[in-house]
């Protein structure tokens, strides 16, 4: 083989090593364009889970921050490895310590409850709060509970109180007893009060 004909081998095989090399290369940036087009997307259905996450993560709260604030308390916000449903099984909780024994829903167990149940769960129990903190069940004579609720909007704070009984009955003065005498007993007292007194001195 002479040494033209060998040049022009080799010249050939280089231009196909060429072409293999650039195609490679045309063939990773088109696999790093598709790599990071999947990141993006990724990246923004993420987004988009964690909006919606944190969207039902603050309705959840708002749920019950309204429900426990008939009780003077407010609603914690979610721990950073808590599920939605757990979180909210945990608000379910709080409120439903509130309720009175008697209560259908105070001592159910939300461990496994499936969404549809927990569900209903939710709409009674705080349905059934701002009655309950009403209540005066179980409460001493005597005994005043306040509320505070706060307007989201004005942010103004108002207190209720509950109990038993008025506070306006501590208040008030202790019985007396009164005797109810009959009139003419003061008309005679008045008529002999009139009456010439008798002389008591010496005449001359």
């Amino acid at each position: 083989m002479s040494n033209t004909s060998f040049d022009k081998a080799l010249e050939l095989i280089q231009e196909l090593v060429s072409k293999v090399n650039k195609s490679s290369a045309r063939m990773d940036a088109m696999e790093a364009r598709h790599t990071e087009a999947r990141r993006s997307d990724s990246a923004a259905s993420d987004a988009r889970s964690n909006a919606r996450d944190r969207e039902a993560f603050g309705q959840a709260q708002s749920r019950a921050d309204d429900a426990m604030q008939e009780f003077g308390l407010r609603a914690r916000g979610p721990s950073s490895d808590e599920t939605l449903r757990d979180y909210r099984r945990g608000l379910l909780k709080s409120v439903q310590s509130r309720l009175p024994s008697s209560h259908k829903w105070r001592n159910v167990s939300f461990a496994g409850m499936q969404e549809e149940a927990l569900q209903v769960a939710e709409e009674q129990i705080y349905a059934d709060a701002a009655m309950a903190a009403a209540s005066v069940e179980g409460m001493e004579p005597g005994a005043i509970r306040e509320v505070v609720t706060v307007d989201p909007i004005t942010n103004l704070r108002t207190s209720r109180f509950f109990g038993p009984q008025s506070f306006v009955v501590a208040m008030g003065r202790p019985g007396r007893h009164a005797i109810i005498r009959d009139p003419r007993d003061f008309a005679e007292r008045s008529d002999a009060s009139r009456a010439p007194m008798p002389f008591m001195g010496v005449r001359r």
